[in-house]
């Protein structure tokens, strides 16, 4: 189990999908325009959505359908220190059975390889499905095995049959056009040093570097409990490090709010951990000496 996790808020957004070997030719539904929470400037690949959609017309087997991925979808970015992607499809009946690849846009790397299979589905209500006009859907979150690196772009692959339906009946094709789901970091997050990895102690004092920079002009940490964890900055208007003090046993959380330079919100960032009592030292054993008799 994962004792971090670094998700990211979805705010509203705006809208359009690609489709997963869709067999349909009814382009996708309008949505309102809204600000992302880590949305950049640049728009979306122009070509992204006919491709899929071309490659639908052409198999008249059934399919997965529609789906929208958060980060890559429309020129979603994503945030520093994320841990989650999102990815949301029409159907109600969609799972992670396969394999998903994280790209290097710029050194051709792969960054990260993921088992969909892992992946949990949401079970609120969704304002993502709603935007989309979906009267339900399937909201799954996938997990990274750590933040992306800062500073670079990327693209995702997916095998054929990363997704399918519960009952195994149908299957989404593969992606492997590199401008399909592409997306960057955003310049502002947070970036934790923790050091014992994944776990977190009682009594851990850890490292965080919030990232204020490009449009986000300010950033501050809330929705926590100051009986339970202590912090150090609260707010910044740049880059910065703070110290966080761990007090209690037990999950909790906080959030980092972005705003830009008319305090609009960028987007939010939770940081959800739990922590648990630190490991008893290795009791040392005296040497016996032994004596013939």
């Amino acid at each position: 189990m994962k004792k971090w996790k670094m998700i990211p808020v979805i705010l509203g957004l705006t809208l359009s999908l690609c489709a997963c070997g869709q067999n349909t030719e009814a382009p996708a539904p309008a949505a309102p325009a809204a600000k992302e929470a880590a949305k950049d400037a640049s728009p979306a690949p122009a070509d992204a959505k006919e491709a899929s959609t071309d490659d639908a017309k052409n198999d008249n087997a059934e399919s997965i359908g529609q789906v929208y991925f958060s980060p890559g979808s429309d020129g979603i970015n994503m945030m520093l220190g994320s841990t989650v992607m999102h990815v949301y499809f029409e159907r109600a009946d969609v799972i992670g059975a396969g394999k998903l690849t994280i790209m290097n846009k710029d050194t051709k790397a792969v960054a990260q390889e993921l088992d969909l299979s892992t992946a949990t589905e949401a079970v609120s209500a969704d304002t993502v499905q709603k935007q989309l006009g979906w009267d339900n859907g399937t909201h799954l979150w996938i997990n990274l095995d750590r933040p992306l690196d800062r500073g670079y772009d990327y693209y995702i692959t997916c095998e054929e049959g990363a997704f399918a339906t519960k009952d195994g009946s149908i299957q989404s094709k593969a992606i492997s056009d590199p401008t399909m789901i592409a997306f960057g970091m955003c310049d502002y997050g947070i970036e934790l040093k923790t050091p014992n990895g994944e776990h977190v102690y009682v009594g851990d004092h850890l490292d965080a570097t919030v990232y204020v920079e490009g449009e986000a002009k300010e950033a501050v940490i809330e929705d926590y409990d100051e009986n339970r964890v202590r912090l150090g900055d609260k707010k910044f208007d740049s880059t910065k490090e703070t110290e966080i003090k761990i007090y209690q046993i037990g999950e909790d959380s906080f959030t980092v709010s972005f705003y830009d330079n008319n305090h609009d919100l960028l987007g939010k960032i939770a940081v959800s951990y739990e922590a648990e009592m630190p490991p008893e030292p290795e009791s040392e054993v005296p040497e016996r000496t032994t004596v013939g008799m």
